[in-house]
């Protein structure tokens, strides 16, 4: 076993490592300095037993620096019954709790997946860090644009680490001291990622059992469930029969956890309950009056055909900005004179202003759109 977490370690990904930070993570990690090494290494054991030890070379100019190192890391793995490769991918990172969103399935299990998807799941997890941080200033069912902009700060200081094997993980270490300033004694960055575990543990539990409408109830020492992490996580939805999506947490060594904490350390949501979660993001979000006024945004895509007159017309997506709520996708079946407009608008990649009535069913949204106009660039005409 420990010969084979040893061999699972890259060298190239061993050489880097800093031994001042893997030292603070072994003593973070509860093992005790034995100061009788000869300089060139520490030695780290258990106070409860001697016999467990960990040897650091403490310099990489060592010419044996890496396969030392990297015997060091598949020991400790071994002690902590965690993957190596996972351990050293955590000490490459700043100290941090460290999020993984893995999606395990037919479409994922190669380690890759089409860029579209890709980008959504990386775009899921950083919405969902974002709301998670949101909740825990603003306890709300729906985070409007101008509070989501207070969690910011955070989020900045958030880092994507590489993925990792065992299907297509996004691996995000978020800083347990980040801003902003904490109210009481817990960190900022601590008490958003154990809010998001948490809050998703509660949401898999309902799921599981049948009644989801529970994770909408108010329960005391129950986090709020937001339109805002369900919608993160349908950006995050598994592609294939029997896919899933796992998020787990490893905390920093630095910051343990108190002892009476009972936080889960992964929370599975298959695929099949995503309809659901879709379903309780319409829920939580109150839908608006419809009513006609002004919007601005984006041409996403074009699919308009030639019309009797070969003019063409026809559906289109648009990326329109929500003041409210944050950027919505909605379908737009546009006239000629739109479509041409739209048309000139994505190939130059300027913003339209149009006039219509918007309409949404939980991430769907339909426009009736007409009138769309360029903005930003008044020298182009249609």
């Amino acid at each position: 076993m420990f010969l084979d977490e040893l061999r699972a370690l890259p060298e190239v990904l061993v050489a880097p490592l800093d031994p001042v930070r893997v030292q603070e993570y072994v003593r973070a990690s509860g093992w005790a300095h034995n100061p009788s090494a000869n300089g060139k290494s520490a030695v780290y054991e258990r106070p409860e037993s001697g016999r467990e030890q960990i040897i650091i070379p403490l310099s990489r100019e060592l010419r044996d620096f890496a396969p030392r190192m990297a015997e060091a890391i598949a020991y400790l793995a071994q002690w902590e019954k965690r993957p190596a490769l996972q351990v050293l991918r955590d000490l490459l990172l700043p100290p941090a709790d460290v999020l993984r969103f893995a999606e395990s399935g037919p479409a994922a299990d190669a380690g890759n997946v089409p860029l579209d998807h890709g980008l959504a799941l990386v775009s899921g997890a950083r919405l969902a860090i974002l709301a998670a941080a949101c909740s825990v200033l603003h306890p709300l069912t729906v985070h409007p644009g101008t509070l989501l902009g207070e969690a910011e700060p955070f989020l900045a200081r958030c880092r994507l680490g590489q993925t990792e094997p065992g299907g297509f993980v996004v691996t995000v270490a978020c800083p347990v001291g980040a801003a902003p300033a904490p109210e009481d004694g817990e960190p900022f960055g601590r008490r958003a990622t154990a809010l998001l575990m948490r809050s998703l543990h509660r949401l898999a539990r309902a799921l599981e059992l049948g009644d989801e409408r529970s994770a909408l109830r108010p329960a005391e020492g129950e986090p709020v469930l937001s339109a805002n992490l369900c919608d993160a996580l349908l950006n995050m939805r598994p592609e294939g029969d029997g896919s899933s999506l796992t998020v787990s947490a490893s905390w920093d060594r630095g910051r343990p956890l108190p002892a009476d904490a009972a936080l889960p350390g992964a929370v599975r949501l298959r695929r099949e309950s995503f309809d659901r979660i879709e379903a309780l993001a319409s829920r939580l979000r109150p839908v608006p009056p419809a009513r006609r006024q002004t919007f601005v945004g984006y041409v996403e895509t074009l699919a308009g055909r030639p019309n009797l007159t070969g003019q063409r017309e026809g559906l289109a997506v648009l990326r329109l900005l929500l003041p409210e709520g944050g950027p919505v996708r909605a379908g737009a079946a546009l006239n000629a004179a739109d479509h041409h407009t739209a048309w000139v608008a994505y190939d130059r990649g300027l913003p339209i202003a149009l006039e219509g009535v918007l309409r949404r069913a939980g991430r769907e949204a339909q426009i009736d759109a007409s009138g769309l106009r360029l903005l930003g660039d008044e020298a182009v005409t249609p």
